[in-house]
């Protein structure tokens, strides 16, 4: 079994008492079949906040996984293998490894935006479909009042405002 951990900031943003009740994130773990395993309100990111919950979840029969994923690995391993009695293999999620690589770059390099793209060409996907309408949308510009050209589009996908414009059709 897998399972993934991860903090979320977004969730609580826009909760009406947030600060009343000092919840900053929200602590959860999903399951390799895409269920939510648990799911806790956390002041902070440390370990100490989510303990509890994360000792309630080792002890269900039906948690044994043998792979984490998670945006803070490696550290924190320990604190999963004294819980669960066991060595367990772990990875950082893709997001988070590409936000590690893309993080140390210098954002006013010229090359900058050249380099993430590429770095994302290689780790990611568009679904092919939403990506081929988005085109065809550039193409005859139904998605913008100008009709954009081929070799129009091919500069544009290298700059930052393609990503801020069109991420979200894709």
């Amino acid at each position: 079994m897998i399972f993934a951990q991860d903090h979320t900031h977004e969730v609580t943003k826009n909760y009406y008492q947030r600060k009343r009740i000092e919840a900053t994130a929200l602590w959860d773990v999903a399951t390799e079949t895409g269920e939510i395993a648990a799911a806790v309100l956390v002041p902070s990111t440390k370990t100490i906040h989510f303990a509890h919950a994360a000792a309630q979840l080792s002890k269900r029969p039906s948690f044994t996984p043998k792979v984490r994923c998670s945006d803070t690995w490696p550290t924190k391993n320990e604190h999963w293998e004294h819980l669960l009695g066991q060595q367990m293999q772990g990875q950082l999620g893709l997001f988070h490894c590409v936000q590690r690589m893309t993080r140390t770059l210098k954002k006013k390099h010229p090359d900058h935006f050249v380099v993430v793209n590429a770095l994302l060409r290689c780790t990611c996907r568009h679904n092919e479909e939403d990506y081929e309408n988005l085109l065809k949308a550039l193409k005859e510009g139904t998605l913008v009042s100008k009709k954009h050209t081929t070799d129009e589009i091919m500069e544009l996908k290298s700059t930052k405002l393609f990503r801020q414009r069109h991420d979200r059709c894709l």
